[in-house]
């Protein structure tokens, strides 16, 4: 208390006065000589606590392998029409077998059901063998080709035959005859690629 010395002389001084008159006890509040209360500081207040936003916890994903389409490699793709029947698909695959190759050995394409160019692009031929008038029109649309003539697709030698939906249409003696055609054509596609058919065993 700053002004506690002034307060203590004037109260001397009234003591002094009381005594010359004579008091002898003199009432004393005793809040005026208690020292001021000290008022604490004022502390604000803390700000509430600021709502985070709402974010989403961040998932780490494995990553993503894209696999990409397995290319085939193989010496002969056959571009067909399905086969109408079972006699047709059987003879397709004895004509391959007369060149020296199984089934699984060669790549067999419908092309009703794949664009030529997708199926060259997985498959990579040496020689592409045209089966059928529906084939030649898809793998050659607008173009007059012969059977047994050779041409270039994507960088591929291919060359067309009949179909055996075809062959099998015809009579007994038509039937001989297109069968030695398509045998022809497909020696050609053999010595294409530097290849004889294998020698038949004959038994007896």
């Amino acid at each position: 208390m700053e002004n506690l010395p002034e307060i203590l002389k004037a109260f001397e001084q009234t003591l002094e006065l009381e005594r010359e008159l004579g008091t002898r006890t003199v009432e004393c509040d005793r809040a005026l000589l208690a020292p001021a209360p000290v008022k604490a500081p004022v502390v604000p207040a803390a700000p509430p606590p600021t709502a985070k936003p709402n974010v989403a916890p961040v998932v780490q994903r494995p990553a993503v392998s894209i696999a990409q389409p397995q290319v085939r490699e193989v010496d002969f793709l056959f571009m067909v029409e399905r086969p109408a029947s079972a006699a047709a698909d059987e003879l397709l695959t004895n004509m391959i077998a007369a060149m020296g190759y199984a089934r699984s050995q060669v790549c067999v394409a419908d092309v009703t059901a794949e664009a030529p160019s997708a199926v060259l692009s997985r498959t990579r031929p040496k020689c592409v063998v045209v089966m059928g008038s529906v084939a030649l029109k898809k793998v050659f649309p607008g173009e007059a080709l012969r059977r047994g003539t050779w041409r270039v697709l994507n960088g591929v030698p291919a060359i067309a035959t009949h179909h055996p939906n075809e062959v099998l249409r015809l009579s007994a003696q038509g039937a001989r005859s297109a069968k030695l055609e398509v045998w022809n054509v497909l020696k050609l596609a053999l010595a294409r690629l530097g290849k004889t058919p294998p020698a038949i065993n004959k038994k007896g």
